[in-house]
């Protein structure tokens, strides 16, 4: 219910998010990846999970990788 009130009022707009829950991210449009203040990858969360990443490593590591990429890739649709 949350995820949905945050999501419909603002339209085209930017949200940001640290320190993220990745089942919530998995769910935007886009991921920007940041790594010493330096952009290390941007891309929609499915691209990002489905190569070589630092976000697909960090969703690997999170034990959820298989239900990560089922969101994304439902998101995607």
């Amino acid at each position: 219910r949350l995820r949905t009130g945050c999501k419909s009022p603002f339209p085209g707009r930017l949200r940001r998010s640290h320190r993220f829950r990745r089942r919530t991210i998995a769910d935007y449009d886009k991921v920007l990846v940041l790594e010493g203040g330096r952009v290390l990858e941007f891309d929609t969360p499915v691209a990002l999970l489905e190569r070589d990443s630092a976000f697909s490593e960090m969703c690997r590591q999170s034990g959820d990788y298989e239900e990560l990429v089922a969101i994304a890739r439902n998101t995607k649709s």
